[in-house]
């Protein structure tokens, strides 16, 4: 079943960034619509090889559409990590999300200073709810 999470959040994910200007608000709700769709799937044990995947396609879509890659990264985990939340996944999932995240941001390419604040930020006070 993680396969068919992943496909769906490649298709919303090009779907959602076809546009030319970047609908921040309309991928944040896309990629959260996706997680809430597969919440059962989503697991400890699966977080960071779903959290890779993720960033890897989001860069890879980013970079054949034209977007800013760093800055859809951010909006891309913002999403999931409200999809988390608004699924009932509880803090401790969430958490584990927002560490993961950094090491899947580092494996696909996607340098920390060169992600947006929102992204670090979020990052910052998924820890500190440690």
């Amino acid at each position: 079943m993680v396969e068919k999470l992943k496909e769906d959040l490649t298709n919303s994910l090009e779907k959602a960034l076809s546009t030319k200007e970047l609908k921040e608000d309309e991928v944040k709700k896309t990629v959260a619509a996706v997680v809430e769709k597969f919440k059962d799937e989503i697991k400890p044990e699966n977080i960071e090889e779903i959290t890779d995947y993720l960033l890897q396609e989001t860069k890879r879509i980013t970079t054949k559409l034209g977007h800013n890659t760093g800055k859809v990264s951010s909006v891309v985990v913002e999403g999931f990590k409200e999809g988390l939340e608004i699924a009932g996944k509880g803090k401790e999932l969430v958490k584990e999300f927002v560490k993961v995240c950094a090491h899947s941001a580092k494996k696909a390419g996607l340098e920390m200073m060169k992600l947006p604040l929102s992204f670090i930020s979020s990052f910052i006070e998924g820890l500190k709810e440690k």
